[in-house]
């Protein structure tokens, strides 16, 4: 808008061969933007001045004789732009609609599908709707009445949607029993994740305690799949008389010095980080703490296989605070290696003994949402039903290495627990078993799965409290 309200003055500001030259450069710049910028980087961010400033070059002085000039108004990217407005309405709806269908464009193929169908939709939307109700060839009485109704009719179905949250009524029986897989958490689940907005304001003392009332001996630390299991572990360590209490953030894992690149306020992990080891080390009366994360989110820089086998693009991982989220990777996994060993060290050192909780398999697709669609279309609920082990295996080989090298240097002080104990055999890793889904969405264990995980977790926690 300010390019537009400034055109004069600015094209007077230029000569010819200037705005040629600012033009060039500017459509060079914002080309090269989009095939250079590092992904993964904030977004709106610094790094948003780069394609806008470039744009607004190209909007200011594109109009001059220029390289530029004769490049935009080919009739291809002409017709590009004629129909981008539609395009731009038309791609969003679309990608969320393929990734409710598990058929999210991680492929090169179904990138270009996508592609291809948002341009061929968009054109008939910019010939078909677009065009007459810009040249008014719709008598004007029918065009207000058409988009009256169509806006009261989207406004009346968003209203009727937030307020049932989807209307889950419409789907009965076996289906809708499914779905509330996906939205049944253990009772103390979302009362005891905090959210980093929430950080600066937070009282580690008044952080949740499970169990009975008295000064709680065990310390779970971790992110959201820490909050999906509380309930199981804390209940069973009630019947012995054990409190726990909690120390929970969602998508920040519980290793001081390290940042998430990716993430908005992603400093607040690493002061919540600080502040819970602080906290830990100086309550006398924990004697375990319970590390629990998706450890691979963090770990790798790369997306692994979905229980389909499609990989996508990871913008999502941990870096050390003093170093930078670009730099070699070989030196970032170091840094996160000896991240993790520093912080067993200082546990060790105050004389508390750890559980690390490796990953939990992670299918990367909805797993209620998933099965509610195959009954809903008449297929049979499985007794049990799994995916390929070996891309569970490419999903925790390299914070496996990392956890297990940390570990082994001190062998009796640290134990892990491996989830897929429990959920794998040699062949597959489940998401349903007994006739039970396993996962409350594509990645967090249900209530379900968490109660089988919890079991190991809690023998561990209960051998180290009694050695």
């Amino acid at each position: 808008m300010i390019i537009a309200l400034c055109d004069r003055q600015l094209r007077n500001l230029a000569s010819d061969l200037q705005a040629a030259i600012i033009s060039n450069l500017s459509l060079l710049i914002l080309i090269s933007a989009f095939l250079l910028l590092p992904k993964g980087v904030d977004w709106p961010g610094t790094y948003t001045l780069v394609p806008v400033l470039a744009t607004a070059g190209v909007l200011s002085y594109g109009s001059q004789a220029s390289i530029a000039k004769r490049v935009l108004s080919s009739q291809p990217l002409r017709m590009i732009g004629l129909i981008s407005y539609s395009a731009y309405l038309i791609h969003q709806p679309f990608i969320g609609f393929m990734s409710y269908i598990d058929k999210a464009p991680r492929t090169l193929q179904l990138k270009l599908i996508l592609l291809l169908s948002t341009f061929i939709l968009a054109y008939l939307s910019w010939r078909l709707i677009e065009t007459p109700f810009r040249q008014q060839r719709i008598p004007k009485y029918l065009g207000r009445g058409l988009l009256s109704v169509a806006a009261i009719g989207i406004v009346g179905l968003a209203i009727v949607g937030d307020k049932t949250d989807g209307i889950p009524k419409r789907f009965s029986g076996q289906t809708g029993d499914i779905l509330a897989v996906e939205n049944t958490f253990g009772a103390n689940n979302k009362r005891c994740l905090n959210v980093r907005e929430n950080v600066p304001q937070l009282d580690l003392d008044a952080t949740c305690v499970l169990g009975p009332d008295k000064p709680p001996s065990v310390a779970i630390w971790g992110d959201s799949h820490g909050a999906a299991i509380i309930d199981a572990v804390a209940d069973h360590l009630a019947k012995d008389d054990v409190a726990t209490r909690t120390y929970l953030l969602s998508s920040c894992l519980p290793v001081p010095g390290l940042l998430n690149q990716g993430q908005k306020r992603a400093a607040r992990c690493g002061e919540f980080n600080e502040r819970v080891l602080a906290h830990i080390k100086a309550a006398d009366s924990l004697e375990v703490v319970v590390l629990v994360a998706t450890w691979d989110n963090y770990f790798m820089s790369q997306d692994h296989p979905n229980m389909l086998g499609a990989v996508g693009d990871d913008s999502f991982y941990s870096y050390p605070a003093t170093g930078s989220p670009y730099m070699a990777e070989d030196e970032r996994q170091k840094s996160v290696s000896d991240a993790v060993s520093l912080l067993l060290e200082q546990f060790l050192a105050t004389g508390k003994s750890v559980v690390i909780v490796q990953s939990n398999p992670r299918p990367n697709i909805n797993i209620p949402r998933l099965f509610a669609r195959k009954v809903n279309n008449g297929q049979d609920f499985p007794t049990e039903y799994g995916y390929d082990r070996k891309f569970f295996e490419s999903q925790v080989e390299l914070s496996y290495s990392i956890i297990q090298e940390a570990a082994s240097k001190h062998p009796q002080q640290v134990r892990l627990v491996y989830p897929e104990a429990v959920l794998c055999d040699s062949d597959i890793c489940k998401v349903i078993m007994d006739n039970e889904i396993m996962f409350s969405d594509d990645n967090h264990l249900s209530i379900y799965g968490s109660a089988k995980v919890a079991i190991p977790i809690v023998g561990s926690v209960s051998q180290m409290l009694s050695e």
